[in-house]
């Protein structure tokens, strides 16, 4: 009898982990994979609440091929469960294969929310009541859902990564603040009416210029509203040579508070006769496609800056066109020579500018853009 309880205290005693510090447990949790941090709660009562207050899942391609044999709702349980558990957090990528639970769309707990890989088909015009963060990437919203207006009462955030159709998405949004509309492949004029839908509330912009028209007879037929609360815009992939796309670009900084201005150049394999266009404009002074001054744009940032005419004019155009310009980062192209970049450099400083407190500040492609600002200034 001694011997068996010898023996069943020197157990006890190895089982050293379910001992270990609540905190400890959810570390190593968050380390293995969302099914086998699940099956933990088997083990003992020390690990049961563990599971249970787990807070870091991923719904992976691990995870849906344990759970292939299960369709529609049935594999969604544990999504499910946790709806009852305080999730606030959820990033879920899945197939088109699966359909998402309604739990996940009608859950009252979940603030932040990335979804990706599936098709949207929702009839539900009430979603979300308490998200204020939605993320959707590689999603294909259905021509089911186009005319529906999705109430999501306290959205302060929507991001589009790669998405298809996202005209068909439409949502009330009276606490919008930010959208983000990126990494399309091709633009679909249709989709440059639908974000001015949202520039009226929202005070950051984030957006891929290639959805923009690039036709005279497409730009004539759009109109931006006043885009009041618009604070910062950052734009991609804009090609200066386009003109069209350009001069349309320029309507979004038509904005009584937009003070801060980022632009990510691209050439977009553009022709010679596109550049002499483009930089014929950005020359004339009575053609200026900025028609009234950016009042209160006070930081700029250039990215691949590869000291092109155009590029240069549309540099110089800006710096006229801002009296209370304080700072112009030009971060240039990893490709850029040497004495491209000082030939550029002196050019810009020797355009005129209408704040007396701009400065430019060069950067390499690789300088990071908040490392207190230890560039050159000029």
């Amino acid at each position: 009898m001694a011997s068996c309880r010898r023996r069943k205290s020197e157990a006890e005693a190895r089982d050293v982990i379910s001992e270990l510090p609540a905190e400890v447990k959810e570390k190593i949790l968050e380390c293995l994979p969302t099914r086998e941090a699940a099956r933990t709660a088997l083990l003992s009562t020390h690990w049961n609440n563990v599971w249970l207050r787990h807070g870091r899942l991923m719904f992976d391609w691990y995870f849906f091929q344990c759970f292939s044999k299960y369709e529609g709702e049935k594999g969604f349980r544990s999504v499910r469960f946790l709806s009852r558990n305080g999730l606030q957090e959820l990033k879920l990528y899945t197939s088109c294969n699966h359909k998402l639970p309604s739990c996940i769309f009608l859950c009252r707990t979940i603030k932040q929310l990335t979804l990706g890989g599936f098709i949207f088909d929702l009839p539900i015009p009430s979603i979300f009541p308490s998200l204020t963060s939605l993320v959707f990437e590689n999603v294909e919203f259905s021509d089911n859902v186009k005319g529906i207006v999705y109430r999501i009462p306290n959205i302060e955030e929507v991001s589009f990564g790669s998405c298809k159709g996202i005209t068909n998405f439409e949502i009330s949004n009276p606490k919008l603040e930010t959208l983000k509309v990126i990494g399309y492949e091709s633009c679909k004029f249709d989709e440059s009416r639908w974000f001015t839908l949202y520039l009226k509330t929202i005070k950051t912009l984030f957006l891929s210029a290639n959805l923009l028209p690039c036709k005279s007879a497409e730009i004539a037929t759009v109109t931006f509203p006043t885009a009041i609360n618009l604070q910062v815009i950052e734009l991609y992939d804009l090609s200066i040579a386009c003109q069209e796309r350009l001069a349309f670009v320029m309507q979004l900084q038509h904005s009584p508070n937009l003070c801060e201005l980022k632009i990510g150049l691209t050439d977009g394999l553009c022709s010679c006769e596109d550049i002499t266009m483009s930089t014929r404009l950005l020359e004339d002074p009575n053609g200026c496609i900025v028609k009234c001054d950016l009042k209160i744009l006070n930081t700029i940032m250039i990215e691949w800056f590869s000291g092109s005419t155009p590029e240069k004019l549309f540099v110089k155009m800006l710096l006229l066109k801002s009296p209370a310009l304080e700072r112009v980062f030009i971060k240039e192209c990893h490709d850029i020579g040497t004495s491209v970049a000082v030939k550029s450099l002196r050019e810009l400083l020797r355009f005129s500018r209408a704040s007396p407190k701009a400065q430019i500040v060069c950067m390499d492609c690789d300088d990071p853009e908040e490392s207190g600002f230890d560039h050159r200034w000029f």
